[in-house]
C-alpha cells in the first residue's frame, strides 16, 4: 500500500511539472470514462493533478479508435485473419413500463477477428 501512495505521489508531482509524463493521469481517466464518472467530478480530479481533463481522455480514447480501425483494415486485407459473426438480441426493459417509457428490444451483431 505505501509502494501504491509513493506511485501516486511521483505520477502527481511529475506531471505537474512536465505535461508529457502522464502515466497515472492518462490510466485514470480511461478508467473513470469506463466507470461513467461525472464530468465534474473528473474536472476537479483533473485541477487537482490526479487525471488527464475531459478534453484529453476524449481525444485520446479517439485517437486510439482510429488505430484501431485502422489495424483491423491492415489485417483484414491479408487474408491471414478469420471473421466470426453473432447476432444477438438485447431486451432493455424498463422498472414501471408505461405508454411514454416503454421497454425496448435491440437486434446487433458482433463480429470477431482470428488469427489464422
Amino acid at each position: 500500500m505505501l509502494k501504491q501512495r509513493r506511485f501516486a505521489i511521483i505520477c502527481i508531482i511529475l506531471s505537474t511539472t512536465n505535461q508529457k509524463c502522464n502515466t497515472l493521469g492518462a490510466t485514470l481517466g480511461f478508467f473513470f470514462h469506463s466507470k461513467n464518472v461525472p464530468e465534474k467530478v473528473i474536472q476537479a480530479l483533473h485541477h487537482l493533478g490526479v487525471c488527464d481533463s475531459q478534453k484529453s481522455i476524449h481525444n485520446a480514447i479517439d485517437s486510439m479508435s482510429r488505430e484501431a480501425v485502422s489495424l483491423l483494415k491492415r489485417r483484414g486485407q491479408t487474408f491471414l485473419q478469420g471473421v466470426a459473426y453473432d447476432n444477438f438480441d438485447v431486451n432493455a426493459s424498463t422498472d414501471q413500463p408505461t405508454l411514454e417509457n416503454r421497454s425496448k428490444f435491440h437486434h446487433a451483431t458482433s463480429a470477431l477477428m482470428i488469427k489464422l
